[in-house]
């Protein structure tokens, strides 16, 4: 159930870590990264690529006021306006890579609206693949909830975000590298419907922090 069934994340050390991220971008191919988050924290890490796939990639939401992308050499800011993502509502945030250009010239969409960028700074290097977190940043870590947390291997374009950013997915759709609905309601796996097997493990958590469970599957919510 979109923006119903989620998992909350403590901002201390909660995390999903992923054994592998099979089909994943990688260098200058396109990609989009895209989640809804719920939250009142100014500094969430949504999704990090560890260096096991060339190099280190981080989607950061700085949710009071910007987003930005790290990556091994570079980083990029985008500023937010029009609309505060950290005031405990559910706001949409699709990163948007197409292959080959330079990061500056990526795109990311807060509630469906393109940003601007704004600055650039040089980031650290984190050590793994997480959902919701850095490894070493714990302050960076999300304190919150995240649902319909999706990755690409295209560039979606911003009608096709639009389109399905308040849908469930099916999980076969052309280009999904991992699909992850936080519909499961317990344990502390979380499985990838893409078919990738993108599984991602539940670290410091028990299970208990599935929220709107248990909820009915409404057929008329998945495209």
């Amino acid at each position: 159930q979109l923006k119903t069934n989620a998992l909350a994340f403590d901002g201390i050390n909660d995390k999903i870590v992923l054994t592998s991220l099979n089909n994943a971008p990688l260098g200058g191919s396109a990609r989009t990264i895209e989640a809804w988050i719920k939250t009142t924290s100014s500094s969430n890490t949504l999704f990090i690529y560890g260096p096991g796939y060339l190099s280190y990639q981080a989607v950061n939401l700085y949710t009071n006021t910007s987003v930005n992308f790290d990556s091994s050499n570079s980083a990029v800011t985008w500023g937010i306006t029009g609309v505060t993502l950290n005031d405990g509502q559910w706001h949409h945030i699709a990163w948007v890579y197409p292959a080959g250009v330079a990061l500056q010239n990526a795109q990311v969409y807060a509630d469906g609206v393109l940003m601007t960028v704004t600055g650039t700074y040089n980031p650290s290097i984190p050590l793994n693949s997480t959902i919701a977190g850095q490894p070493i940043h714990f302050g960076d870590l999300v304190n919150g909830e995240i649902d319909e947390l999706r990755i690409w291997n295209v560039a979606r374009t911003q009608a096709e975000i639009l389109a399905t950013k308040d849908v469930e997915l099916a999980g076969t759709q052309p280009g999904l590298v991992a699909y992850y609905n936080f519909n499961q309601c317990s344990g502390t796996t979380l499985p990838d419907l893409s078919g990738n097997g993108n599984n991602g493990t539940l670290t410091n958590m028990t299970g208990t922090e599935w929220r709107g469970c248990p909820a009915p599957v409404s057929a008329t919510n998945v495209t």
